[in-house]
């Protein structure tokens, strides 16, 4: 995910960029490493007896070994994510786009224990094929890594059976890519334990699709308004209407696309104009586009995740995958309803 600086301009002046700004590297590195021990950490295992929060927080103090069976979840998601703004940053470099390293958002104590990353890009890309490209080459890049973590994940998830299950789960949704790759690689029918690797798998496409909504500063917003400029307004306005409808229609389940519409609308839905907004996007470069929107609509999931009591869990249609509270953290894998 990356942002525009927000240049006034009124479309008849050129367009100057501001001058770069000193990267502050150990602020990077801080934030990277915060947000990979933050990953790690909940998905530690855990002695039977401990508290979710004893075993977060003091059971790395007591045996450090336990650390590595959280790294077979942050490893491959922050590979992806890295992939994801290493994509955004290397190609803006290459448009001579002044863009910033990748900021990333720890969240301690969250289930996945990141809200992503995010890159600031300081100068105006010089044309709408240069934000086009800049866009996309993250999440194809994040992608890339997500799809055969999943299926790695999804291949290598034992068979639970539903009875067995107490208490409460989490629930995670699937999209349509994630669908398809349940059915070629889960060997296991529709009820496993999810390996974590296939859980930060799931992430990484649930990433993917948020950055490629069509609003505002996203990645998507970026190739809406490379493809039509200035009705880029409109597109963003129809897309926060939609995800309030869904939230509606979804009810309780769907409480994530209302915040969702709400924190994109408080960011705003206006695009910064690029130098040169003439220059027009080429035949294959709207398939690009094109493409983009493809994966969004792949990767999209309705209803990301839900909790549900173990008898709402058996009575769950296929498709959908679940893991468990952290009173179950000691299980080394988790259940998932596909």
């Amino acid at each position: 995910m990356d942002s525009l600086h927000p240049t006034p301009n009124t479309g008849s002046e050129p367009i100057v960029s501001p001058p770069p700004a000193p990267e502050k590297l150990w602020l990077h590195v801080f934030l990277f490493l915060l947000t990979f021990l933050a990953t790690t950490l909940p998905f530690s295992s855990s002695n039977p007896g401990e508290s979710p929060l004893e075993a977060m927080l003091l059971g790395p103090l007591r045996d450090p070994v336990r650390l590595l069976a959280g790294l077979r979840f942050s490893l491959p998601l922050m590979s992806i994510l890295l992939a994801h703004e290493s994509g955004h940053y290397l190609t803006a470099r290459r448009y001579g786009v002044n863009q910033s390293l990748p900021y990333f958002i720890p969240a301690p104590g969250t289930y996945f224990g990141t809200m992503g990353a995010v890159i600031v890009m300081r100068s105006t890309p010089p044309s709408r094929p240069a934000l086009l490209n800049v866009a996309v080459m993250g999440p194809y890049a994040g992608v890339l890594l997500a799809i055969p973590a999943a299926a790695w994940g999804l291949a290598h998830s034992p068979p639970i059976a539903p009875e067995t299950l107490t208490g409460t789960s989490i629930v995670f949704g699937s999209s349509l890519l994630f669908q398809a790759l349940e059915y070629l690689f889960s060997p296991n029918g529709t009820d496993v334990l999810l390996h974590p690797v296939g859980l930060a798998g799931w992430v990484g496409l649930l990433i993917t699709s948020l950055n490629l909504i069509p609003v505002g500063q996203l990645d998507g917003g970026h190739v809406s308004y490379a493809l039509t400029g200035r009705y880029h307004i409109f597109i963003s306005r129809i897309v926060i209407v939609l995800l309030i409808a869904l939230s509606l229609y979804l009810g309780k389940d769907g409480l994530l696309w209302i915040f969702w519409a709400f924190i994109l609308s408080l960011f705003g839905l206006r695009h910064p104009p690029v130098e040169r907004p003439t220059v027009p996007l080429s035949g294959p470069q709207r398939l690009n586009a094109c493409a983009s929107m493809i994966l969004f609509a792949l990767t999209f999931t309705p209803v990301p995740l839900k909790i549900v009591s173990s008898d709402e869990f058996r009575s769950l249609a296929p498709l959908e995958k679940t893991s468990p509270e952290r009173h179950s953290a000691h299980i080394e894998e988790f259940p998932s309803k596909l």
